[in-house]
């Protein structure tokens, strides 16, 4: 009966599928031959044109087939370069289908070779030939053939440019064609700078001459890189700070959307340059901001109260050294910070990319029972220790305060290795201030249960505390092995605990979510033990399978090692309600 339908409303039920789950619609492609064409025009509405072993999916996050990009996984040597070409002699092709299909096109990132093989009069018959094209994402270094940019125009006046140039060398220019097109939508590039002769010569006197005149540019992402070698075309006019050289024009910015700069060590951002970009653009449309590692209090400052509309934060608590120190062991910086998140209404998304744990850590309670303590205690709101160190927990506090109903996805760094990760009591209060998050990473640091060889099993409440939050639907988690115990063999406890103990941490935490809460709409958990520097790592994930029933069941996977260790494949699941 569904195959009856027309075919507009068949594409529309595959679409509301698709966005919905798009594992469960490559569940029903594999069912019949019908029902893979009924799937069809949802797989290959984006398609990359990229070498697929440069940029593969992480192995815990691709499935068999991506689905997304129309790419097979294959163990042959040129696999993905076959793959490729045959995907783009389909798209040449005026008597395929699939080119009705796309509305959106990546080219790269591929290697020399690959790039070398797709000639340009190949390109332009595929964005000729193309019926709804929306996006041309140009993810490659090398630069675009002027003919191809040319058809694009032409073709496709409407579509959006999206231009990510972050692999780049020395020797190549600019590419000024590909940054000066009118439909340049989102530019990410890694902006190159040399030292010579105490001066420095950098791209972005050229850069930012762009960027002004690129009035429908939305998106910026900068990166900095100092290159050891002569960077090409550059002459004395090049030479000034790393960094976009506002003060030299009187033209403004545009209106962007999404912005992402550097960490103060490499792009400084002091206070006159703070003003003088908060002068030099329209910041009321900015939804998304980046600002690194850490909390650049001078724009903070400059920028607070112009974005009302900001949705996605992204920054750390990493302190700032040297000849422009901002260290956080002062009241004056965290409450600049403070003011700058109570300016915002309705925080979405958060990451945290560097924690310090000095003073953050919630106190632990004499009786270790969390849950009764976090809901009766006062103690949170006047931690313990040194004024300047508690500063940060106050701050922590009033961010959840301020945007814990409605923050949906949060991520904390778990690459700094110098504290042990959120205990107990942080993750109930997060629960509790945060209650519809629907996506979480972050370290734990639980108290020892019981020693076994190395490995702490975690109590039933380190499993409450996580099993919580009743909205999640993808919950990544990371727990140091022996981070607690001093030990010369800083390896041992990844090397040598045994698997079977770390498995069960992960069963009975997916017993404990399915529990606690049988109508979960959790999809994915991923939980990652390593040693002390995170050298090596033993990482399981849970997804969940659509196996005929409405709800399907969560099965948890092969253990996957990563490190200078041996991989065997074993798996094995739980099963979920079908309520």
């Amino acid at each position: 009966m569904l195959f009856s339908l027309p075919a507009e409303t068949l594409n529309c039920v595959m679409f509301e599928l698709y966005n919905d789950n798009p594992m469960s619609l490559e569940s029903f492609r594999l069912a019949s031959k019908q029902a893979a064409e009924a799937a069809e025009p949802c797989f290959y509405r984006k398609i990359a044109l990229r070498n697929e072993a440069l940029h593969i999916e992480d192995e815990l996050e691709a499935p068999a087939f991506l689905g997304q990009y129309n790419l097979i996984k294959s163990p042959l040597p040129n696999a993905s370069l076959a793959v490729t070409q045959g995907i783009v002699l389909r798209l040449a092709d005026t008597k395929d289908s699939i080119s009705r299909y796309v509305r959106d096109l990546e080219i790269g990132p591929m290697t020399q070779e690959l790039f070398s093989s797709i000639s340009e009069e190949t390109l332009v018959k595929v964005l000729r030939n193309l019926h709804h094209l929306e996006v041309f994402r140009w993810t490659t270094s090398n630069p675009i053939p002027l003919p191809v940019l040319h058809i694009f125009h032409d073709a496709w006046p409407r579509a959006r440019l999206h231009a990510t140039l972050l692999d780049r060398h020395p020797d190549q220019t600019l590419d000024t064609t590909l940054l000066n097109s009118p439909q340049l939508y989102t530019l990410s590039i890694t902006v190159l700078s040399h030292e010579w002769l105490e001066r420095v010569y950098t791209e972005y006197r050229r850069l930012t001459d762009i960027i002004m005149n690129s009035s429908g540019l939305r998106v910026l992402k900068l990166m900095n890189q100092n290159s050891q070698m002569a960077i090409a075309d550059l002459d004395g006019k090049d030479t000034g700070p790393t960094r976009l050289w506002l003060e030299a024009t009187a033209n403004s910015l545009p209106a962007l959307e999404e912005l992402r700069i550097p960490g103060p060590s490499s792009y400084n951002l002091d206070t006159d340059y703070s003003i003088c970009w908060k002068n030099r653009m329209n910041w009321q449309a900015l939804q998304r901001l980046d600002v690194g590692h850490y909390a650049p209090h001078p724009f903070l400052k400059a920028i607070t109260g112009e974005v009302p509309g900001l949705k996605v934060f992204s920054w750390g608590l990493q302190s700032i050294w040297g000849p422009r120190s901002q260290p956080w062991g002062t009241p004056v910086y965290a409450n600049i910070v403070k003011t700058f998140f109570l300016s915002i209404q309705g925080l979405e998304e958060m990451c945290i990319r560097s924690w310090d744990n000095s003073g953050m850590m919630v106190p632990e309670p004499d009786n270790h029972n969390w849950h009764g303590y976090i809901r009766s205690s006062d103690e949170l709101d006047n931690p313990t220790g040194v004024e300047s160190l508690a500063e940060k927990p106050r701050l922590w506090l009033s961010i959840l305060d301020q945007h814990g109903p409605t923050l949906r996805k949060l991520s904390i760094s778990h690459e700094t290795t110098w504290w042990g990760g959120w205990n107990e009591g942080m993750i109930w209060r997060l629960s509790n201030k945060a209650p519809r998050i629907e996506h979480l990473t972050l370290e734990v640091h639980f108290p020892p249960y019981d020693h076994n060889g190395g490995l702490r099993e975690w109590s039933e409440s380190c499993h409450l505390a996580l099993a919580s939050f009743m909205h999640l639907h993808t919950l990544i988690v990371y727990y140091r092995v022996g981070d607690d115990i001093y030990t010369e063999q800083e390896d041992f406890y990844i090397t040598e605990f045994h698997e079977e103990i770390a498995r069960n941490e992960v069963v009975k935490l997916l017993e404990v979510i399915q529990l606690h809460n049988p109508s979960s709409p959790m999809e994915k958990l991923v939980v990652v033990f390593a040693n002390r520097e995170k050298t090596n790592e033993w990482r399981f994930e849970a997804r969940r399978i659509y196996d005929g029933t409405r709800r399907g069941s969560m099965v948890l996977g092969k253990m996957v090692m990563i490190g200078d260790l041996r991989s065997e494949d074993r798996s094995t699941s739980v099963q979920r309600s079908e309520t």
